[in-house]
């Protein structure tokens, strides 16, 4: 009995080490792309005396295009399939499942229940990760996550991937805009 339930450790360390490069580079390019986007916006209404950048565009939708332009280099992905999930990445190892929310901060807290639901709906599959875009004033970031951590359940904390980088908000002030991902655990005897 022993054995087989450090096999079952020891196969799940294997899951979310495979998951975790897939994750980290999703992260990584999506990031990279939605720091392009928001240079273009600021480009764009600076000449007419305007500031920021994806702090104009709240709507999750947008980042959501963004991340799946990012990432069609290196997989065939679709959006708002099976289920309706997010983002299905086609990868060597399977499919892997995203969700994606854009999170205003502890102003935010609205969003938790609809957050956790997809947590829930993503821990039912193998390979799902769950993403995170938000702007905030950079030195609430670490705080943001402290405060996600306190109120969903079912990710992987320490399997988290971030990037983040400076940008301008409505009124011209420094702010930081960031996307996180994390792997989402799997209770015993959930679907493969």
């Amino acid at each position: 009995m022993q054995e087989e339930e450090r096999l079952k450790a020891f196969i799940e360390e294997r899951r979310v080490m495979t998951t975790r490069s897939v994750l980290g580079e999703v992260v990584r390019l999506g990031g990279l792309a939605l720091q392009a986007e928001d240079c273009l916006i600021q480009a764009a209404v600076r000449r007419r005396g305007e500031h920021g950048g994806l702090a104009r565009m709240e709507n999750e939708r947008y980042h959501q295009f963004i991340i799946w332009r990012a990432v069609l280099p290196l997989w065939h992905a679709v959006i708002e399939r099976e289920r309706g999930t997010d983002l299905i990445l086609e990868c060597e190892d399977g499919k892997h499942f995203f969700e994606m929310k854009n999170w205003r901060g502890a102003s935010g807290d609205e969003q938790l229940p609809r957050m956790q639901k997809d947590i829930d709906k993503l821990q039912k599959r193998a390979r799902g990760h769950f993403l995170v875009t938000a702007i905030n004033p950079k030195e609430s970031t670490d705080e943001n996550f402290v405060h996600l951590a306190k109120n969903l359940n079912g990710l992987l904390w320490d399997a988290r991937e971030k990037y983040r980088f400076p940008t301008k908000g409505l009124k011209g002030n420094d702010l930081e805009f960031w996307i996180a991902g994390w792997s989402v655990s799997r209770p015993a005897g959930t679907e493969q």
